[in-house]
């Protein structure tokens, strides 16, 4: 159906989920069709072709919505904001305030704070940086915040910042030479992410 539109027909089509989460439209194929989905899991996608009150033809075919984690500078600036924005959320309400307005599986960033002092502050036995531990303690603490984050917004994931690719740069360089220049040498610390004041 995709391939050969047929100008004279009309096409109807349904993206329908196993959540609350679904979509249905009538028009031509070559219209741009947004469904954003606000939850993860496997879709169905529906095409009828519809010609001279027939049905002449069916599309059925499965659509998969993921959480997909990107480097911080090529988020677009929509993507950076709920980003940032849950963020601060995670900053500003404790877990007890937190639960009420998210449900009971939320935790603030003082929470993961925490977690991770606890685990990394007796010399003797740091659980999180110490041996093998190391990759899995980071991977599941920062899975748990993720999931807190998806709690405020289920449209953002925890994405990252490649700050290797940065090390090259002349920025980088001039701050070697002049640390206490509150991290300037990189747009991620500039007030595009920390705002101005």
């Amino acid at each position: 159906i995709i391939n050969s539109i047929d100008k004279t027909c009309q096409y109807d089509y349904s993206i329908v989920g196993v959540t609350d989460d679904s979509f249905s439209m009538s028009g031509l194929t070559d219209e741009l069709i947004i469904f954003e989905p606000t939850t993860t899991g496997q879709f169905t996608l529906t095409i009828n072709e519809i010609c001279n009150n027939q049905n002449k033809r069916t599309l059925l075919t499965n659509l998969y919505s993921k959480y997909i984690r990107r480097e911080l500078s090529k988020l677009t600036d929509n993507d950076r904001t709920i980003f940032l924005n849950a963020m601060y959320t995670l900053w500003t309400v404790s877990t007890i305030d937190g639960q009420k307005l998210y449900g009971e599986n939320y935790k603030s960033a003082q929470y993961f704070a925490i977690v991770h002092n606890d685990a990394t502050g007796s010399p003797i036995c740091d659980e999180f940086h110490s041996g093998s531990g190391f990759l899995n303690n980071h991977i599941l603490l920062n899975s748990y915040f993720e999931q807190s984050l998806q709690l405020v917004n289920p449209k953002t994931a925890l994405h990252y910042w490649e700050y290797v690719k940065d090390f090259d740069s002349d920025n980088f360089q001039k701050h070697q030479i002049n640390q206490l220049d509150g991290g300037q040498w990189t747009e991620i610390m500039s007030s595009k992410y920390f705002g101005s004041n």
